[in-house]
């Protein structure tokens, strides 16, 4: 026998359940001034990342504030939207996430006891609830949400059992996700730290002086001590980290050499400029309407936003932004389309794409707006930047470690989209009640096998 669903609207089934759909505070509530540097995260849709509240740059208002308007404090299983522009952007609260504040232009709903929270988020994520949200949101040049529209969008929900159980099985398909994330996030840590200690920090160097008994210049003496006292803890067992071994400890030099354009480095490494390395190649414009579908993801300066059946570039490649978000950067395994919004690399001769990207990421270019209305990178000031530049040996080798990092991140992200794809297949049959649970656990298990 089927599950059996009832027809109801989400303002419905909130009500019912003692819950409630209301819109964030309004700019006469809590004003640009009010936000502080630290205190309690305030929500706003820019934090609405993949389903979930991203910290990075979140603001912060302080703690009198969130109590003078604490019925905008979110709980564990709330749902925080975007009112504005992406109308189907949405966030479910998780337990560590309780306390935090929704900001202006969020809406917030509270789905009461009758609705399971996670299979609610699963439900409004479903390809029909996207679309009848879009077909209904207000606003000619920006698409808007209220709580009517809200309250008014139609949901088909089974007894609150098998509302758990629809939401285990595809919980199972997000942890999967998350944990692939994490790990990519991971890599990409290890192999940033690997470039600054090497190329920005010169650690290997200052050990070789230390271990040569060379001087250290007096403007690297704080890190060499950190060195020492890191050496010390290893020696004695309470720290463990791989040494290098010796054949790649041998193309680092042991001394350094002061030079007039950047000051101390090492000894028979070459001061130049980054257009000695890298070309930064204008993207090509693209209409929105010609990014609507396609296999090759579209760059802007603000990451892939939409698919076009033509790429211009042959992956692997980077992409940095110039319009907009400046100086953001992106790694592309794939052959893709950059618009006119960033810019794309040519490594020169002998340089390696990973070389080129973990170099941008060290030289600030997220501080190098030179446009007044919007936001933009002027080519030539970023090609001026003075950089040192090791052994094409040295180089090579990092290249070949970081390949490897770059190599297990790819495997994962086909893994991601494998899940994904499988995940978004199952998601509507459930909901829709043409799919059983048994036969959902089956795939799920085929899929993780």
């Amino acid at each position: 026998m089927g599950i059996e669903f009832e027809s109801v609207t989400l303002g419905q089934i909130t009500k019912r359940g003692g819950g409630f759909i209301q819109t964030g505070p309004f700019g006469s509530q809590l004003h640009a001034s009010d936000y502080v540097p630290t205190g309690v995260p305030c929500i706003m849709p820019a934090n609405i990342v993949d389903g979930t509240v991203d910290l990075a740059d979140i603001a912060y208002i302080s703690h009198a504030d969130a109590q003078r308007l604490s019925k905008h404090i979110v709980k564990a299983g709330d749902i925080v939207y975007s009112r504005r522009g992406d109308v189907t952007r949405k966030a479910l609260i998780r337990k560590h996430e309780e306390g935090m504040f929704c900001g202006t232009g969020c809406l917030l709903v509270r789905p009461g006891k009758y609705i399971d929270p996670r299979y609610l988020a699963y439900h409004l994520s479903s390809p029909w609830n996207h679309e009848w949200i879009i077909r209904h949101a207000i606003g000619a040049t920006m698409p808007n949400l209220n709580t009517s529209i809200l309250g008014d969008i139609p949901l088909k929900i089974p007894d609150l059992e098998n509302q758990k159980n629809i939401a285990r099985v595809l919980g199972v398909f997000d942890e999967k996700l998350e944990l692939n994330r994490q790990i990519n996030q991971t890599l990409e840590q290890m192999a940033q730290a690997l470039f600054k200690s090497w190329f920005v920090d010169f650690d290997p160097v200052i050990d070789n002086a230390l271990d040569a008994g060379n001087p250290i210049p007096e403007e690297l003496e704080a890190r060499a001590e950190q060195r020492r006292q890191f050496r010390d803890a290893v020696a004695q067992g309470e720290a463990s980290v791989p040494g290098l071994p010796d054949e790649i400890r041998a193309l680092f030099p042991s001394e350094f050499e002061l030079t007039d354009e950047m000051g101390w480095v090492p000894e028979g490494w070459v001061v130049s400029r980054l257009d000695s390395v890298l070309e930064l190649i204008y993207g090509k414009a693209l209409k929105k309407s010609d990014r609507m579908e396609g296999e090759f993801p579209v760059y802007g300066s603000g990451g892939v936003n939409g698919n076009h059946n033509v790429s211009l570039v042959d992956g692997p490649g980077v992409i940095v932004g110039r319009k907009g978000t400046v100086g953001s950067l992106y790694w592309e395994d794939k052959p893709f389309h950059p618009i006119d919004t960033v810019f794309y690399v040519k490594s020169k001769e002998g340089y390696p794409l990973q070389y080129c990207l973990y170099l941008l990421k060290n030289l600030g270019l997220e501080h190098m707006n030179t446009d007044a209305a919007v936001p933009g990178l002027n080519r030539n000031n970023a090609y001026f930047i003075k950089i040192c530049v090791p052994d094409f040996d040295l180089i090579d080798f990092f290249s070949k470690k970081v390949s490897s990092m770059f190599n297990k991140r790819s495997l994962n992200l086909e893994n991601v989209c494998f899940l994904e794809n499988v995940r978004d297949t199952l998601l509507p049959k459930l909901i829709s009640g043409e799919l059983q649970i048994p036969d959902a656990e089956q795939q799920l298990a085929a899929a993780l096998s």
